[in-house]
């Protein structure tokens, strides 16, 4: 999955304005070929839910999403689940920002 400093730094970018915000934040979380992490563009959606891009910079690769569960828990929903398979994210990560509290979720593929 990914290693704990390197999603901890992704995250310091949005950790102030994930616990002001009532609504939902997310980004993809993309990696380069030497393992470096980054972050897509950021957006803040609704009480309940969140559209981003699901984009990376050149030379990077989806990894992964990230979104906050305002007043929520850091259990994927029915919609998180299908968004990562959707994607082709093989990580969802979630936040309740009040809290501090996330858990990142690998996303298991179905075998055909």
């Amino acid at each position: 999955m990914f290693r704990r400093n390197g999603l901890l730094q992704i995250l310091s970018l949005v950790q102030a304005e994930a616990r002001m915000a009532q609504n939902e934040i997310g980004f993809t979380i993309c990696r380069a070929a030497d393992g470096t992490l980054a972050a897509g563009p950021v957006r803040e959606g609704t009480p309940t839910g969140v559209s981003f891009p699901i984009s990376c910079p050149p030379k990077h690769r989806i990894e992964g999403l990230f979104h906050t569960h305002p007043g929520g828990s850091t259990a994927l929903s029915s919609v998180d689940i299908q968004t990562a398979l959707r994607t082709g994210a093989r990580n969802m990560c979630v936040e309740v920002p009040e809290t501090g509290e996330m858990k990142c979720y690998k996303v298991a593929r179905r075998r055909r």
